[in-house]
């Protein structure tokens, strides 16, 4: 009856020793796995964060150039930004005034349709009148 008891003792210590290295493993499996979790919200954040950004500075941009698109070409995000990752509008504007010194043709064009003679008084001809009709000076 004693080894009966001394196997069952055995069996039991075994069992809490494989128990013991198993739970120190998988604590550290949930920890990674809570870990890679964060990571990727964390990646997912800021992309959104760096699109939210890119907006802002195309909003500053699209009235000065045809294609927001060849401003990026040029200038990275992180020169139009200060210190603590907000929009520079000095930063913006001083980088498209450069661009577009570099490439003029860059630049947004006037709006509105062409008129020749902008800007040029138009001189009618004298009304005619009851009087220069009878008269025959029409």
């Amino acid at each position: 009856m004693s080894e009966q008891i001394t196997e069952q003792v055995t069996e039991t210590v075994a069992g809490t020793e494989t128990e013991q290295e198993t739970k120190p493993n998988s604590e550290a499996a949930k920890y990674r796995t809570r870990l890679r979790e964060t990571e990727t919200e964390r990646d997912a954040l800021t992309q959104r964060l760096e699109a939210a950004q890119r907006a802002l500075v195309e909003g500053r941009v699209a009235g000065h150039m045809k294609d927001v698109a060849d401003f990026w070409t040029h200038v990275e995000l992180a020169s139009v930004l200060d210190a603590d990752g907000s929009v520079d509008a000095i930063a913006v504007s001083d980088a498209v005034n450069t661009l577009l010194a570099d490439k003029p043709h860059y630049a947004a064009g006037r709006c509105g349709p062409y008129v020749p003679q902008d800007g040029k008084v138009v001189t009618s001809p004298p009304a005619a009148s009851w009087q220069s009709a009878l008269s025959g000076n029409m």
